[in-house]
């Protein structure tokens, strides 16, 4: 019996419930398999800690400024969507407490490109720019 092939969707949409699974549980190492060596974030411009980040080294350093900025302490994954290209769109979300112990929690949109199994791209389209600008200035001015 023939085994069954993945379509590139299938295949595509694994991969990046693989990584955000992996993520979650705090795995870096993992994550990082799954990533191409010149992997490229984008964080949308409107967010504070907005702008391009490339490589490893980058991508990590502005994954933890994101983090440290706004205290996330927890992130999920809501759907994954995937089509036969090389682009995988991900509901996401993040959550914590502002300054002042009020819960927020903030839904996401990220198009996640994925070449020869590997994620070479994420960009960040949707946020609340707005409600994270509050939350990193009130987290700013308590520090």
């Amino acid at each position: 019996m023939a085994s069954e092939q993945l379509s590139q969707a299938e295949s595509n949409k694994a991969l990046v419930e693989r990584r955000f699974e992996r993520a979650i549980a705090g795995d870096r190492e993992a994550v990082v398999a799954m990533q191409s060596e010149d992997y490229t974030i984008r964080l949308n411009y409107g967010h504070p800690a907005g702008g391009t980040f490339q490589g490893i080294e980058d991508t990590g350093a502005g994954r933890l400024k994101m983090i440290s900025l706004l205290g996330i302490t927890s992130f999920w994954l809501d759907d994954v969507i995937a089509s036969d290209s090389d682009l995988v769109v991900a509901l996401v979300g993040a959550k914590d407490t502002d300054v002042d112990g009020n819960e927020w929690s903030m839904p996401a949109v990220e198009l996640i490109k994925v070449v020869d199994g590997l994620v070479t791209e994420t960009n960040l389209i949707y946020q609340d720019s707005a409600q994270l600008r509050d939350i990193a200035l009130g987290r700013e001015a308590a520090a």
